[in-house]
């Protein structure tokens, strides 16, 4: 296809605009930065990159980056495809595990993270020219950290690098700061209205939102004759499966084209949405449909509204993949899908006041991934200040601080503040493209002589499962993933080390794969990536003196324990799965592991999983000792006696436990305990309601509330409250010499509280602050003190006659509150003044009580 007969897009109008500011930009007259806001099916994905390279004005490669490899691969084959090239030529793409291109290819479109890759092979980036940001307002980590470098780089060192950003929204990004508003471009796109439909009420939660998307999908298409493609959004490939089933048993779907699009998938299958056969299609999508691609011929969206989040959770130290409503302005790019080509509809599976009460946008990967890798690329690569980054937005530093200890832990940096420096065990660990944990791993296992067990061991771990069962494999059957597995096998990642090589000897052979329960694709890509990192391991290795272990799979152990040694975890009962971690944490191990007979185990992941609930799954289990630990750590190993309330004996007892670090690998309880220890102990139960002392009466918290009345009215005395820290040490003092509640059910408390106070002070306490008054009328009442020590009586109304002055209290400074009460006992009045109470307001009261009460006497 010849560029005079290509699709007018809405870019296209702007395409003289975007040429100028780049030679501008070549000629150093304006800073060489800019922004474009195009919204979704505008074609900026497609073209711009192209016009930079037909403008002439970029000396080097043009990189676009792209957050997904699906979209990189698709879009790199449609631009080859418009400008009439073989793919690979001109235009390339490269991506993790795949690269099609040379040295005579000018356009490339990358993923993010390759950049990042780049920049540390070459952290000035030489031969290339500009690198445009595509979709930026999806706010990926890799996206954040390439132009906090970038920029940065052009500011010091390039500042002929042409930097663009492109956009579907700006909305909640704040841009104003790094590129100056008159290099900011905007094409309006060209769209057609969509119609927008809500539910009118929730789904219910016991139908699987499948079944409401093909129930929408009828409605549209059988019931309402909309005319046009569909695409249906789905939170993941288990949720797309089960639509794609129900279409193909629906009698409405017959003849249609159902197909799914996800990242995983085969590159021809992915392109398979693209082609048009005539007849009509459905496809069946996760959120990599929303940007980058506009899939032809959609004219219907069914929207379930959700969306697997990937998250990590620094105070927990776990990741997360939870299905999550998803943004209101994803909402609005998966809506806008259906009015690409012509009027659209949108079905969304939720109701207007659920979409009003969505966040507005997703939070940035920055504020929820975790950053260790990034920032161990940046201290590789010479950025290790970290406040001194044009970042976009700079990382919360709760987040920020994690990463950085993590790289501490792992002997990659040293650091100060925020600012790093690389050890030479992290400048090693940079090289290989994996999660710094695994990269430590790699780098252990490499001087230890077993490169090899290191590349395939990180291969299986940080590419997709290599078993194709959703649930894993089944190691107890007869055939089957049981092929892999030894009697002596306690650890799954043996079993998958072997798969991996039985699908390598059989060139991936789909038949034998399927028989095993092995994931072809998986095996694939996992042996893709040993050769990468072998590559890697040879250099690092070239030369240097390697120590090999007299046991290799120890070895194996220990390098997991240096690279993980938050995720080791201990079982809470023999047959049990559940389990303890650090840190308060706990987990489950993943049902079948081979080292679920183990107390003590190290995971190789630990995730937050949703599914029918919401768990914490430990994974890639291994067997490891205490040998293990102390030899790896000795600093965290620690042997305590600790005395403590074992619920199971009901006693205070004292635990001799061995740690690693805060987690209890082993504890015994036994007698012993300090006797001061278990009575304070018992004490802080007793004051939590956990514990009772019967004699710990009524008699006794009156006691309390009058010496508080005395303390509160005449302080020359210098008598204290009782207040809580009091009450304990006096409880204390009862329980001394105790461990249980049997042990001190039954004490006498009297003698702990009175001795608390000197004899004088006791006599004070009788005097000021009675039991007993006689009132003016002869009549003896019994006084009672609020906890507040406000001392009250309460008096049916005829015994209060002939009383005109209020009785008081400690020498007449503390009047008594008088309950007056309606011969039926209950209150009538209250009053602290009852001369004030004759005079003003007895006769209200004796109107009200005396037609009830007429036998009584009514003065």
């Amino acid at each position: 296809m010849s560029p005079s007969s290509l699709q007018p897009l809405p870019i296209d109008q702007i395409a003289d605009q975007i040429v100028q500011l780049s030679r501008s930009m070549a000629k150093g007259e304006c800073p060489a930065r800019a922004v474009l806001q195009a919204p979704t099916g505008s074609g900026k994905s497609t073209r711009v990159g192209a016009m930079l390279v037909d403008g002439g004005a970029v000396n080097g490669d043009v990189l676009v980056l792209q957050p997904r490899r699906m979209a990189a691969r698709m879009l790199a084959r449609r631009v080859a495809y418009e400008r009439g090239t073989k793919l690979g030529t001109e235009v390339g793409y490269q991506v993790r595990f795949d690269r099609v291109g040379g040295k005579d290819t000018r356009l490339w479109f990358v993923t993010e993270g390759i950049l990042l890759r780049r920049l540390l092979a070459s952290p000035e980036l030489r031969g290339v020219g500009a690198v445009v940001f595509d979709e930026f307002h999806e706010r990926h980590l890799d996206a954040d950290l390439g132009i906090a470098l970038l920029s940065q780089l052009q500011r010091t060192k390039r500042p002929d690098l042409q930097l663009w950003v492109m956009s579907a929204t700006l909305d909640h990004i704040s841009l104003d700061d790094w590129c100056p508003p008159e290099q900011r471009l905007e094409s309006h796109g060209r769209t057609f209205p969509v119609e927008i439909e809500h539910v009118r009420h929730e789904p219910k939660v016991s139908v699987p939102v499948w079944m409401h998307a093909v129930a929408g999908l009828r409605e549209m298409i059988a019931n309402r004759q909309v005319e046009g493609d569909a695409l249906v959004f789905m939170p993941g490939r288990y949720e797309i499966t089960k639509t794609l089933a129900e279409l193909k048993s629906a009698k409405w779907a017959k003849g249609m084209d159902l197909l799914p699009l996800y990242g995983d998938m085969r590159p021809e299958d992915q392109d398979a949405v693209l082609a048009d056969t005539g007849r009509r299609k459905i496809v069946v999508a996760t959120n990599v449909a929303e940007t980058s691609l506009t899939i032809p011929g959609i004219r219907i969206v069914v929207d379930s509204g959700l969306a697997r989040i990937a998250d990590y959770d620094p105070k927990r130290g776990l990741n997360t993949l939870m299905v999550e409503p998803i943004s209101r302005a994803s909402a609005d790019q998966r809506a806008g899908r259906a009015g690409r080509v012509a009027e659209g509809h949108c079905l969304r599976l939720w109701t207007a006041a659920n979409h009003s009460a969505r966040s507005a946008q997703l939070a940035p990967e920055i504020d929820r991934l975790d950053l260790s890798g990034a920032f161990l690329s940046l201290a590789a690569a010479g950025y290790g200040d970290l406040g001194a980054l044009d970042w976009v937005e700079k990382p919360k530093a709760g987040r920020l601080e994690h990463a950085v200890e993590t790289l501490v832990m792992l002997l990659a940096v040293e650091a100060e503040g925020e600012v790093m420096r690389i050890t030479e065990v992290g400048r090693q660990m940079a090289a290989f493209p994996v999660h710094p944990r695994w990269a430590r791993v790699l780098v252990d296992l490499a001087f230890a002589g077993l490169g090899d067990v290191g590349c395939r061991l990180v291969a299986l771990a940080e590419g997709r499962g290599i078993w194709a069962s959703k649930n894993g494999p089944d190691f107890n059957g007869r055939g089957g993933a049981s092929e892999f597995v030894t009697a002596d096998d306690d650890s799954d990642l043996l079993p998958m080390m072997r798969a991996l090589d039985g699908a390598i000897a059989r060139r991936f052979d789909m038949q034998w794969c399927r028989e095993r329960g092995v994931h072809a694709g998986a095996a694939r890509e996992a042996a893709e990536l040993v050769r990468q990192l072998d590559r890697v391991v040879q250099g690092l290795v070239y030369d240097a003196e390697v120590v090999t272990p007299e046991n290799e799979w120890d070895a194996v152990k220990r390098a997991l324990l240096a690279a993980f040694p938050d995720h080791v975890a201990v079982k809470r009962s023999a047959g049990s799965l559940a389990c303890s971690l650090g840190d308060g944490r706990s987990g489950k191990m993943k049902d079948g592991s081979l080292a679920r007979k183990s107390s003590l185990v190290i995971a190789g992941e630990i995730a937050e999983i949703s599914g029918r609930d919401v768990s914490v799954v430990l994974g890639m289990l291994s067997a490891v000792n205490e040998d293990d630990l102390q030899a790896v750590w000795p600093q965290r190993m620690r042997v305590t006696n600790e005395d403590r309330f074992d619920p199971r004996s009901k006693r205070v007892v004292r635990f001799a436990e061995t740690r690693f670090g805060d987690l209890v690998l082993r504890s015994s309880a036994g007698d012993g305990a300090d006797r001061l220890v278990a009575a304070e102990i018992l004490a802080a139960k007793v004051m939590a309601g956990e514990m009772v002392l019967k004699n710990w009466n009524d008699r006794v918290e009156q006691w309390i509330a009058r010496v508080q009345c005395v303390a509160n009215h005449l302080s020359e005395l210098g008598i204290s409250p009782i207040d809580d820290e009091a009450r304990q040490m006096i409880i204390t003092e009862v329980c001394e010499g105790g461990y249980s509640q049997r042990d001190i059910k039954d004490r006498d408390v009297w003698t702990a509280l009175r001795n608390w106070l000197s004899p004088e002070q006791r006599s004070a306490i009788d005097y000021y602050a009675p039991e007993t008054i006689k009132l003016e009328n002869g009549q003896t009442a019994k006084v009672r003190y609020s906890e507040a020590g406000v001392p009250e009586i309460s008096m049916v109304l005829q015994r209060l006659y002939d009383i005109h002055r209020h009785p008081t209290i400690a020498d007449g400074k503390v009047p008594v509150v008088v309950h007056i009460l309606a011969p039926n006992q209950r209150p009538a009045q209250t009053t602290t003044d009852l001369g004030a109470f004759w005079t003003t307001s007895y006769e209200a009261v004796k109107k009200d009580l005396k037609g009830r009460y007429p036998k009584h006497e009514w003065r």
